[in-house]
């Protein structure tokens, strides 16, 4: 798989993800500010949870990729035999 194509479909999700990051932290921030302390170690697992949850996303979004990547060779194969029958 080239880069040129993994790249684009990584741009939005991680440019959401962003985000979602920024706002979480900020959250985050505000509460140990106000004097919670312990969030800043209950925090540190939803994080890891949103970095899963991305990857996951990416993952899940290549693969319809190349579903339809593949659908489409195969019916351009298709194409070409039925066309050679013809000749």
């Amino acid at each position: 798989m080239s880069r040129r194509s993994k790249a684009s479909s990584e741009g939005p999700v991680n440019f959401l993800f962003l985000f979602f990051y920024i706002i979480y932290w900020w959250f985050v921030l505000q509460q140990i500010f106000q004097g919670r302390l312990i969030l800043i170690y209950v925090s540190i697992i939803p994080f890891f949870l949103l970095l899963y949850l991305q990857s996951l996303t990416i993952k899940l979004i290549e693969r319809k990729k190349e579903k339809k990547l593949l659908l489409s060779v195969e019916r351009s194969i298709q194409r070409g035999r039925e066309r050679a029958k013809t000749t």
